[in-house]
């Protein structure tokens, strides 16, 4: 066993010098202590640990495999802070092969934990989260919306929000199924304004990408869609980029 203290210290050391090169026998050593002491860490702690051995990427033997042990405890746990979701959600599907573990109830208690503390989150950090729960196949029509109402309420904060979140929160939309017009709408507003007021090759990607989930919402005929039509067309076109 070994100090709960001591691990998490060592564990934001390593967060905070992510260019630092500690040995492989560092990390042997870390990895074993952090799976004895797992069940005496709570959620942050738990994405802390999780967060140090993803920014040095580290790899280690099958016997020692930390992200899968932190899956393990986190499924039992409760009261989640916003970071420690955000975290989980980022880095669990990257480093777990979705063919050894299902991340699917985990990420639906995941996001039941989200909507206590949606308030800790940004809205691109909501939208991360929606997102990651989304591709593992999680569907969650209150979450989505209380998502999509916070999304809406941050349209009209000077960049709150990218073009790239743009995309991110219509195509969430389009695959949650919801078909929320005044958000969809105002999306659609705020990613014609982008490829008006700033025509590049990320400001028309956005628009395309909103542009297909209105599609897909079968959201169609409202002057605001055929207004970022025309936008993300002139964007494309301002570029040169004809594809």
């Amino acid at each position: 066993m070994a100090s709960v203290r001591k691990l998490v210290e060592t564990a934001q050391d390593a967060v905070n010098a992510p260019s630092t090169v500690y040995p492989l026998a560092f990390w042997e050593v870390m990895a074993k202590r952090c799976i004895q002491s797992m069940h005496l860490l709570n959620p942050l702690e738990l994405a802390i640990v999780a967060r140090a051995f993803d920014t040095h990427s580290v790899e280690l033997k099958s016997r020692l495999d930390v992200y899968g042990q932190i899956a393990k405890y986190a499924s039992g746990m409760t009261n989640f802070p916003g970071v420690a979701i955000l975290i989980f959600t980022d880095i669990l599907p990257r480093r777990i092969p979705s063919e050894k573990v299902d991340l699917t109830d985990l990420f639906k208690m995941l996001g039941r934990q989200l909507a206590n503390v949606l308030f800790e989150v940004s809205a691109a950090h909501a939208l991360r989260i929606l997102e990651a729960l989304t591709k593992v196949g999680v569907r969650d029509p209150p979450l989505c919306q209380r998502v999509a109402r916070k999304v809406y309420v941050q349209l009209w904060v000077p960049d709150a929000l990218d073009s790239d979140d743009l995309a991110r929160a219509a195509s969430i939309m389009a695959a949650q199924e919801h078909r929320d017009l005044p958000v969809l709408l105002a999306i659609t507003n705020a990613a014609s304004l982008a490829c008006e007021d700033n025509p590049s090759t990320s400001t028309a990607r956005a628009g395309e990408a909103v542009l297909a989930a209105l599609d897909a919402l079968t959201v169609d005929g409202a002057e605001e869609v055929e207004r970022l039509r025309v936008a993300t067309a002139a964007a494309r076109s301002s570029l040169g980029d004809h594809s």
